[in-house]
């Protein structure tokens, strides 16, 4: 886990499965969201510019382009 620059001394689960807390000891506590798709409407929603299909093809030669947000 990113975030915390030391070690991570708990970890907890909410009630629906949906949300991670972690605390370290750095005396911070993190939120980390587990719904994959809501996370990836959150970065879709802030990725700017998007990937350009030439961008594509020279990062990731071979692969046929489908980008992530739509």
């Amino acid at each position: 886990m990113t975030g915390h620059p030391d070690r991570v001394n708990s970890v907890g689960f909410s009630p629906d499965g949906r949300t991670v807390v972690t605390a370290g000891t750095d005396k911070t506590v993190r939120l980390w969201d587990t719904d994959e798709e809501a996370v990836a409407d959150r970065i879709c929603a802030v990725t700017q510019p998007r990937i350009t299909e030439a961008q594509w093809a020279n990062y990731l030669p071979g692969i046929p382009y489908t980008p992530p947000c739509s």
